[in-house]
Parts: C-alpha cells; structure tokens; sequence
C-alpha cells in the first residue's frame, strides 16, 4: 500500500549518504592545506544540506530516478574522498567537491512535504501513515468479524425461529388431536 515511502526509505542513497559523510568527517592521515580545508568544508556543508532535504521530501513526489540520480553523485564524491585517503592527492578532494554539486543541485529541487515550519519530516509523514494503515486493517478485520457475528445470530435466529415453528405446529396438532378425541366420541 505504501510502495512508494518503502521505495524512497529503503533506497541506497541514504546509506550513501552516511558513509560519505563517515568518510569526509573522518581525521585524514593527509594534512590539508589551503583550498583542500575549503573543499572539506563544502563536503560536509552539501552533505548536511543534502540531508536536511531528503528529510522534508516527499517520498511520493521523488521518484526512483531522481534518488539514483542523486546515489550517482554522492558515490562519485565517495571514490574521490577514498582516493584521496589512500593517495592524499588534493586533486580528489577537489574533484569529491565538484562532484557533489550535482546531489546538491538534485536535492534542492526535491518536491517537499513541508510547509512553513514547523514542518514535517518524511520519518514522520510515513510512521503516521504506516500507523493509520495498520489502524484502517484494524478496523476492517473489526467489521468483517462484526458481520460474520450478525450472520451467526441471524442464523441462530432462523434456526430457533424454525424450532418454534416445528413446536407450535406440534402442539397444534396435538391439541388438534386432542379435541377429536373429546369431542369425537
């Protein structure tokens, strides 16, 4: 029922996300100099902004090749911060850099949930929605039981309705029996 929220959780892009926040957050053997600070900060900047974006996204509105679009992006800025690490060359931190403008620019133009805040986040929107959905089953496991009740009281009501009949016709007919017994005589 709720394809598309399972669709948009359950996608890659968020481990994506925190392993390369992991990796740009992470204490470089490399020394940084000069514009590689620069570059550092603007990962980890796109990344929280990045973030805050996916968190007021509608999971609905964004649709699987926009997320894969956006997986593109951040994997490309993930192999730079590692070959940087393993080689310290700051050519792939500054390339990690530019190869995150495209999430950046991805997650800006993400159809949102949220209004004016306070907003709503995604986790939220679809806990709730997974919460009325399991209270709508419930309700409707709830009327089907009611309706097999009534239809077990309806029967017994038959059934009973029946006996009746069947003992009145008795009696009837005894008492029948009974007056052309007396009165035959």
């Amino acid at each position: 029922m709720a394809e598309y929220e399972d669709q948009f959780q359950q996608h890659p892009v968020h481990e994506l996300l925190n392993q390369l926040e992991a990796a740009v957050a992470q204490k470089f053997k490399h020394k940084l100099e000069g514009t590689s600070v620069d570059h550092s900060d603007r990962l980890q900047q796109g990344i929280g902004f990045i973030k805050q974006q996916l968190e007021a996204a509608s999971p609905v509105l964004n649709s699987a090749a926009r997320m894969n679009g956006l997986s593109k992006g951040l994997q490309n800025a993930l192999n730079e911060i590692n070959q940087f690490v393993a080689n310290g060359n700051a050519a792939h931190l500054a390339n990690a850099s530019n190869h995150i403008d495209g999430p950046i620019a991805t997650a800006a133009t993400m159809p949102s949930i949220s209004g004016a805040p306070p907003s709503i986040a995604v986790e939220d929107a679809v806990s709730f929605k997974k919460v009325a959905e399991q209270v709508i089953e419930q309700l409707r496991s709830q009327v089907a039981n009611a309706v097999k009740a009534q239809e077990a009281f309806q029967n017994q009501a038959k059934e009973l309705a029946d006996k009746v009949d069947a003992v009145r016709a008795k009696f009837e007919s005894v008492e029948a029996a009974q007056s052309r017994a007396c009165c035959g005589r």
